[in-house]
């Protein structure tokens, strides 16, 4: 079957070529989701969010499009396949049920393996509230952030706002986006809030986990770093809808000052861990390691059907 990838081949260039071994035929495409359909006798696999966020909810819905979006832990070792969409679109939401059991042993083990790189013998900062800001026209800021009222440029300064003003008592530690340095220190600099409280620390330095290790709590809209947070049991909050609404392992809504006294709820973070290792896919997938990933199977299994039935209209 063909598996037609719309987005960055070159990353998945690993998974791609484990899926050659059964019976993909690999084409890359400009991305061009318009003329997608159902019963057009390839696989679509699509990276990237730049569409109506509608236009995915629909290319969800057909049984031959799958997604595919950054990992977590850690995003440059492998990603997730998903067939209803990436971040708040993804199935990964709602997805714990009650007395689903999370796997302890082997998220403490990733967990550790983790944690081993990343220098958290020199922890920064203590008891403050970490901010990592995210990319101001990342999907998530644009269309999941819960500021449908601010005008997309400002949500990033929104939150700034937001979290400077409920914390004067707490030093604030704000984490600008690797790819967003210049421009961020710049906003933070001239933010008047941030000028008004007056215990606030601008970094681009230092990984994420090193902030995490010894602060109050956390603050975002939905950066991977929330979830590297709930890997010390900390206390999160999330502005928006993400991959994490619904599965309990972090504050959704509410007022903001409550996040001091939210208690992470230790099996549901381990259950949430657990479905997110057993999702991640590694960039350096082997052949035989395809069908342990069930969303691979399902694409495996679609193209086998699809061989037989083209194998039978040739008969016919």
């Amino acid at each position: 079957m063909k598996l037609r990838v719309h987005g960055m081949v070159q990353v998945i260039g690993g998974i791609l070529g484990a899926m050659r071994s059964h019976g993909f035929v690999i084409d890359q495409s400009a991305y061009d989701v318009d003329g997608i359909k159902a019963d057009d006798g390839k696989a679509h696999l699509i990276w990237g969010t730049v569409r109506p966020v509608e236009e995915y909810r629909y290319l969800g819905r057909l049984p031959n499009v799958w997604f595919v979006e950054n990992g977590w832990m850690t995003q440059s070792s492998g990603c997730y396949f998903d067939k209803l969409g990436p971040n708040a679109l993804s199935s990964l939401r709602d997805a714990i049920r009650t007395g689903s059991d999370g796997d302890i042993e082997m998220v403490d083990r990733r967990v550790e393996a983790v944690h081993s790189w990343q220098d958290l013998h020199k922890p920064r900062g203590a008891n403050h509230i970490f901010v990592p800001l995210q990319v101001e026209k990342d999907t998530q800021v644009l269309y999941f952030s819960g500021m449908d009222d601010v005008r997309w440029d400002q949500r990033i300064p929104k939150l700034v706002a937001d979290v400077c003003q409920t914390f004067p008592d707490y030093r604030i530690e704000f984490k600008v986006h690797p790819r967003r340095k210049q421009d961020q220190i710049a906003m933070l600099w001239s933010h008047p809030a941030v000028k008004k409280h007056g215990r606030c620390g601008i970094h681009e330095s230092g990984n994420s986990y090193q902030w995490i290790k010894n602060c109050r709590a956390v603050v975002g809209i939905n950066s991977t770093v929330l979830t590297e947070a709930l890997t010390f049991h900390k206390p999160v909050y999330a502005y928006g809808e993400g991959i994490f609404s619904g599965n309990g392992a972090v504050m959704e809504g509410g007022p903001l000052r409550e996040i001091l006294d939210f208690e992470p709820d230790p099996g549901r973070i381990y259950q949430y861990l657990t479905l997110l290792f057993r999702r991640q896919i590694p960039y350096a997938l082997k052949s035989r390691d395809v069908l342990k990933y069930d969303v691979l199977r399902q694409m495996v299994t679609l193209a086998s059907q699809e061989q037989q039935h083209a194998d039978h209209r040739c008969v016919v």
